[in-house]
């Protein structure tokens, strides 16, 4: 089953031009079976959440979740109803995630270090900034979180290749999503789960249990069009 995990609207992301009602259409035609709303530091209201859905049938799953701004970086987030007070700090959101029983993903990493279009960053200004693959691996951002985003649409493919790079090293799961601010690119990049998941819990669990692969859809990158979940073997 295909998720695109990051996507971004004008509900609640300023730097969106992607309106909610086009989303699910737009998703459907690019071939996604679901979508995962990813706003800047809010989620959906579930009031909101079940209007935008009813009226498009029961083949296209909308789950729920947050880009979180941390000082780590930002963290997709999973299972949380809502921004709490103080999640800004990473191991606070962590904390908070377990009691909620929700999952973290490592959002774009690296991307200020690799990319000079972007200019967050993945580290706290006091952080001197990695130099090598080695000490990215040390990163504290890969202690607390769940998995990691691969594959991303915002993406150079110097920052994929470099966090394909840790993800091998290090062992941690790959996702891919298409940070899609626009019905533009929606679903270039997504993560394609084992088993059908019809609720957030289902995505959780299979998150959890690693029954997922980074896929990047877009044309010429065979490489990336299916990437195995531990990357023993680069594809």
């Amino acid at each position: 089953m295909l998720i695109d995990l990051h996507i971004h609207t004008i509900y609640g992301s300023s730097c969106s031009v992607l309106n909610p009602n086009d989303l699910i259409h737009q998703a459907k035609l690019s071939g996604l079976q679901g979508g995962c709303l990813t706003e800047h530091n809010e989620a959906w209201r579930p009031d909101k959440l079940k209007e935008l859905v009813n009226g498009h049938g029961e083949d296209f799953v909308l789950i729920n979740g947050m880009e979180v701004h941390t000082d780590l970086g930002h963290i997709l987030v999973f299972g949380l109803p809502s921004y709490v007070e103080g999640i800004n700090k990473a191991e606070r959101l962590r904390k908070i995630a377990d009691q909620e029983g929700g999952v973290l993903i490592a959002a774009h990493p690296f991307r200020s270090e690799l990319s000079a279009y972007y200019n967050f960053n993945l580290h706290s200004r006091e952080v001197e900034l990695p130099i090598s693959i080695e000490e990215a691996c040390q990163h504290p951002i890969f202690q607390l979180v769940d998995a990691m985003e691969v594959v991303n649409g915002g993406s150079t493919w110097e920052e994929m290749d470099f966090c394909l790079e840790i993800s091998r090293r290090i062992n941690k799961a790959g996702t891919g999503g298409s940070d899609a601010h626009s019905i533009h690119g929606l679903g270039c990049c997504a993560t394609s789960f084992s088993q059908v998941i019809k609720t957030p819990e289902d995505m959780i669990s299979a998150i959890k249990s690693g029954q997922f692969q980074a896929t990047d859809r877009r044309l010429n990158v065979p490489r990336f069009r299916s990437l195995p979940l531990y990357y023993d073997e680069v594809i």
